[in-house]
């Protein structure tokens, strides 16, 4: 749905300052009218818990992105089961080298892809030695 990723990109846009509130009083505001927004129930969805991970350094959200990508290709190829994804992300978030390129602030692509490679690098390890 072309407005589900609006507020994700928006904060990624702009910083983390996009208010919900704001889109409320917008046009889309008909669309919205009829949502009911719930606190999110960890157990039965417990990637929710990294979202204060995200933040805590600046190479963090690349590697939850990267991690992400792989293992929802490795979901959709069954080689690995839905409700493993955040154990599997966990392992990497735990990972000895993990601070090690989450404290890097990346100044170009290259350092992007090297972290990213770096994540899918320790997670395809896992996989592939589970397998």
């Amino acid at each position: 749905h072309e407005t589900s990723m609006t507020i994700p990109i928006a904060n990624a846009i702009f910083d983390n300052k996009v208010d919900i509130k704001d889109f409320l009083k917008s046009k889309s505001k008909k669309r919205i009218n009829n949502l009911t927004f719930r606190n999110v129930d960890s157990r039965i969805f417990p990637m929710i818990k990294l979202k204060n991970m995200v933040s805590k350094h600046y190479s963090t959200p690349i590697i939850i992105n990267a991690a992400n990508e792989l293992l929802v290709d490795q979901f959709l190829r069954k080689k690995i089961p839905f409700l493993s994804m955040y154990k599997l992300v966990l392992i990497v978030l735990k990972d000895r080298n993990y601070k090690k390129y989450a404290i890097k602030k990346p100044k170009n692509i290259d350092q992007i892809i090297k972290i990213s490679d770096w994540t899918k690098k320790i997670l395809m390890n896992k996989i592939n030695s589970n397998a």
